[in-house]
């Protein structure tokens, strides 16, 4: 579908992926159902070529596990089906029968849901393993008593979706200072002590390890340093190192491994000098052996 819309367009691989600010070779890919846009991507393609995101960010139906999912994060949210419905767009008895699995909502719908509540698509049903983090409480708790839900919260501090869930949910419990000041401003509402609310990620002699979401390309580490990147589990399953974070992290983008659940979150420590990162790395590598999936070639066999 993506190639009959392109052409229809007049334009060629190179010139889309030109525009998209990606190789030839990856919109190919995408043709051939050999790989799946990010998120941001699918935004980009709608600028391109609008009709297209509705074949390739199309998040499905609503399965039994998610229709729980939708019960779930309307509580999270602070939401009656009542409210809901009114964000929606349809009646409540609607909202109460997707929740119990008799009805589904069209992929209008659910695009809508996940705007509004967030977690409620993603690659798979699997629940993540969840840890309670004191940051993730203060931030569900102020933000509920704020009324707002997490794509508003979102919006208004300039941060993802996925920021704010994963933080709520305890797979982020050290995000940058930035973003937790531009939550703070957002709410209007300061940690009472941040020393006791985030935990420390600090790796002696080198620094803080920072969580980051690795879809949010606006907000990527441009410093030179160490990352892993987390499944929706939290295992590791990648782990690199440059000059400049955000830029590998935006080639990884290309890779058909990217793509949720396989990669759901990252975190990294800044680290200069070009020997220490390329041993710091190595070291990690060899440390996670087999659990650091996608790169073996630094994983000492036995």
């Amino acid at each position: 579908m993506i190639q009959k819309l392109r052409k229809d367009q007049l334009l060629s691989q190179a010139s889309l992926g030109k525009k998209l600010g990606v190789s030839q070779a990856l919109v190919s890919m995408w043709e051939r159902g050999a790989a799946r846009p990010t998120n941001e991507q699918v935004q980009e393609l709608r600028t391109f070529v609008r009709p297209v995101v509705q074949v390739v960010a199309d998040p499905g139906i609503v399965s039994p596990a998610q229709g729980d999912r939708i019960r779930e994060r309307r509580a999270v949210n602070g939401l009656s089906q009542t409210e809901l419905a009114d964000k929606v767009g349809v009646s409540q008895p609607l909202v109460s029968q997707w929740e119990i699995g008799k009805q589904k909502p069209t992929r209008e719908q659910t695009e809508r849901l996940q705007s509004i509540l967030g977690g409620i698509v993603d690659s798979g049903d699997t629940p993540a393993t969840e840890t309670e983090s004191a940051l993730g409480v203060w931030l569900s708790k102020t933000r509920l008593s704020k009324n707002l839900t997490v794509n508003e919260l979102a919006s208004k501090a300039g941060v993802s979706i996925a920021t704010i869930y994963n933080i709520e949910r305890g797979r982020a419990e050290n995000p940058h200072p930035k973003t937790v000041t531009a939550l703070e401003k957002a709410l209007g509402n300061k940690l009472e002590s941040e020393k006791e609310v985030i935990k420390s990620g600090e790796i002696e002699g080198l620094g803080d390890f920072v969580d980051f979401d690795p879809y949010h390309m606006e907000n990527l580490p441009a410093a030179a340093g160490v990352y892993v990147l987390y499944d929706i589990s939290q295992r590791p399953i990648y782990v690199g190192q440059g000059i400049n974070i955000a830029k590998r992290i935006k080639d990884h983008h290309e890779k058909f491994w990217f793509k949720r659940p396989i990669i759901e979150t990252g975190a990294y420590v800044e680290i200069g000098e070009k020997r220490l990162r390329e041993q710091v790395e190595t070291i990690l590598i060899r440390f996670l052996k087999q659990n650091a999936v996608i790169n073996k070639h630094k994983v000492d066999r036995d």
